[in-house]
């Protein structure tokens, strides 16, 4: 738990201005399907690519099982096109 903590004050730091939508969500007995969309200005170093102070739209969708109202297992996919392609441009601008 503590290491999910500090990814969520590492993400803070890199988009102060993170937002966080769920668009869409769906339940099934104890499974829960969400599609999320984070946008934020990247002004910190995260996951190896450099500051860009680009706004970024990311897309994901969340698969998570629930048990008594916790969250016991979750996976998922993330569109990491965006970020593949910001740090495509800020090596090519460097």
């Amino acid at each position: 738990m503590e290491v999910m903590k500090q990814d969520v004050v590492d993400v803070r730091k890199t988009y102060p201005d993170l937002r966080i939508r769920i668009v869409r969500q769906y339940a099934d007995n104890d499974d829960v399907i969400s599609k999320i969309i984070t946008e934020g200005t990247h002004l910190g170093e995260w996951l190896g690519i450099k500051t860009s102070g680009k706004k970024l739209v990311i897309t994901r969708v969340n698969i998570d099982r629930l048990v008594n109202d916790k969250i016991v297992e979750h996976g998922g996919a993330t569109n990491t096109n965006v970020l593949q392609k910001t740090k495509k441009a800020i090596i090519k601008n460097v």
